[in-house]
């Protein structure tokens, strides 16, 4: 196409007076529409880069099921205790976001510690929010989760955990989900 349109204007520039002035104004239009082409060109090549890069990190399909479980019990969950749904999709983007970050699995002594206060919450019938969630930042922190997403997922988690129309028995659902896809974490395909 670049080799048309400079034949195009060449003889349009040829056919006029004035032929050197045209010539050169037709060579800076295609240096200018090449350099536009090149841009184009790498901007495609760095998108292409990043998007390679970000299916780089696979989650285990071990992962992926125990997300996928949190996603449906959150959903209903939320439908039944009114929490919006930019409050489910931030944490559900968190979950999916400590997976892609973790550099190994969570360590076996902050997993059995998790099971462990989960058990004895689940035993009380109500989840202790504060130490659920000291327990998994443990267990994201010896995952090699970044410290500023360990936050965010505390932050997004909160307000979702201590909301008043969820029930104690759905707070200890969504632990467990949370526990099993720790569980899971960092193991890659």
């Amino acid at each position: 196409m670049l080799g048309t349109l400079q034949l195009w204007l060449h003889q349009l520039s040829s056919s006029s007076t004035g032929r050197r002035r045209s010539r050169e104004r037709t060579n800076l239009a295609c240096e200018s529409l090449e350099g536009r082409e090149l841009l184009a060109a790498q901007a495609f090549a760095a998108g292409a880069e990043i998007h390679a890069l970000a299916r780089a990190v696979k989650l285990s399909p071990a992962f992926l099921a125990a997300e996928q479980q949190l996603g449906s019990d959150l959903g209903a969950i939320g439908t039944r205790a009114n929490i919006s749904s930019a409050q489910i999709s931030a944490f559900e983007n968190d979950v999916n976001l400590a997976g892609r970050a973790a550099r190994g699995p969570a360590s076996v002594r902050s997993l059995r510690i998790l099971q462990r206060d989960l058990s004895s919450m689940s035993s009380s019938g109500t989840l202790n929010i504060a130490l659920f969630q000291k327990d998994a930042n443990a267990a994201l922190s010896s995952a090699g989760v970044p410290r500023t997403l360990i936050a965010q997922i505390g932050a997004d988690a909160s307000p979702i955990l201590s909301s008043p129309n969820i029930t104690p028995s759905d707070n200890l659902t969504l632990a467990n989900d949370v526990a099993a896809a720790l569980a899971t974490l960092g193991r890659r395909r």
